[in-house]
């Protein structure tokens, strides 16, 4: 009689499997173990077959099951592919007396085996293959036994089917991925290209552009800019979905990567008439990726620009939080409704705000940073109300670093700030 409670721990095991990333040979391999110890059979075996191809994996408790796995895809022959092209199970009681597989019979008597049950693993009409019980002794499996094994091919089945489901998932997401980061790099290109005569007619030709080619020449410099921001949210979104973006993990100054951040925002800071402040706490550092998470802190930092009146401001500030740093990027705007505060997350979305303030975007920052953000192990925290909005990236903090002094920038450093630049 089967093992109550071994059963209840393999079907356990099944679940917690289906929400980690336990390989599916290891999986199986677990699988065939637990039924020797829970089923009265010598030893078990799993073959997974893909129609017209050879098996994509083998499974077993001991050698002797392998053995017979292997024997019958080297024959093509025998109970466990009888199973999977019938879908019925196919019980052999004394293999000794069998006459449907002469190959596999006389081979597997030889080896020392003397009975099998073998179970189709298949979803409605998803085929995978089959899960084959051995004995050495005949006779036959009490009811119960083959319920449990009945049970446990069911189970198997519907993971397999999850894991098929997943893996093509996974396979489409890569194509999608080459094929955006294909068409993104022949765009960016072209783009840089254009950015690099707009801005050698800017420098060179300045003097001799009337009021109206400035304007235009303004335009095009903007609208290529917004393009190859663009382009690189859609470049880093494919890689997110794909699972293809990797960290480089490395000591990250949080001094030092806001600084760079109010560099860069700084003509646009100007240009929008805003305040972009910095108060930062004792100086951390957060084991990081450092470009990741400055495209994550510039995301945040554009987003609040952009929906700040003029004669507003900006804020950056850190913050301990026990083990963890908060850093938060507050604005002055118009805040945001309630009802759109649960989808600032999702890709593509854009929130309204004002009519007043409408602002152009692909609706993938926000998607970015959170995804950003949690792959290190962090979380956002959004605050909103009719003076403003606050973002706040949660993240892992590790030791002190030496911190840089506060300042604040305003429009009144517009001059200093094209020089620098």
């Amino acid at each position: 009689m089967p093992s109550e409670q071994k059963l209840s721990e393999i079907l356990k095991e099944f679940a917690h499997t289906l929400l980690t990333d336990t390989p599916t040979q290891a999986i199986l391999d677990n699988l065939a173990d637990g039924i020797v110890e829970a089923l009265p059979v010598t030893s078990a075996g799993v073959t997974l077959i893909v129609p017209r191809k050879a098996p994509e994996y083998l499974a077993a408790s001991d050698a002797a099951a392998l053995r017979y796995e292997q024997l019958q895809t080297e024959l093509a022959e025998g109970p466990g592919l009888d199973a999977f092209r019938s879908g019925e199970a196919v019980f052999v009681a004394d293999l000794q007396r069998e006459t449907r597989f002469p190959k596999f019979r006389a081979r597997a008597l030889a080896a020392g085996l003397r009975a099998v049950f073998t179970f189709p693993l298949h979803n409605g009409d998803e085929r995978f293959g089959a899960l084959d019980l051995y004995r050495e002794t005949p006779g036959a499996l009490s009811s119960e036994a083959v319920a449990a094994a009945q049970t446990l091919a069911d189970v198997t089945s519907v993971y397999l089917s999850d894991a098929r489901k997943r893996y093509e998932l996974q396979e489409l997401g890569r194509a999608q991925a080459d094929f955006v980061s294909r068409i993104s790099h022949e765009l960016r290109s072209p783009l840089t290209s254009v950015l690099g005569y707009v801005e050698l007619l800017s420098d060179g030709a300045s003097g001799e552009l009337n009021q109206e080619q400035g304007r235009v020449l303004g335009i095009v410099d903007r609208n290529s800019r917004r393009l190859l921001g663009m382009i690189e949210d859609l470049l880093t979104m494919s890689s997110v979905e794909a699972g293809t973006c990797e960290l480089v993990m490395t000591d990250v100054d949080v001094g030092e990567l806001v600084e760079r951040v109010r560099d860069t925002m700084a003509p646009i800071v100007v240009r929008s008439e805003l305040e972009l402040c910095v108060d930062l706490a004792r100086g951390t550092v957060l084991n990081g990726d450092r470009d990741q998470l400055e495209r994550a802190l510039l995301n945040l930092v554009s987003n609040a620009v952009k929906f700040t009146m003029p004669g507003g401001h900006v804020e950056i500030t850190t913050r301990s939080e026990g083990d963890d740093i908060a850093l938060s990027v507050r604005d002055t705007g118009t805040g945001i409704p309630t009802e759109e505060q649960r989808h600032l997350f999702t890709r593509f979305f854009r929130t309204v705000r004002s009519k007043e303030n409408q602002v152009p975007g692909t609706g993938l920052g926000l998607y970015i940073v959170d995804h950003i953000v949690a792959l290190h192990g962090g979380r956002m925290r959004v605050v909103s109300s009719p003076r403003g909005s606050t973002f706040t990236m949660v993240l892992p903090m590790r030791g002190p670093a030496p911190p840089p002094a506060p300042t604040c920038r305003s429009r009144s450093d517009a001059e200093r700030v094209s020089s620098r630049l």
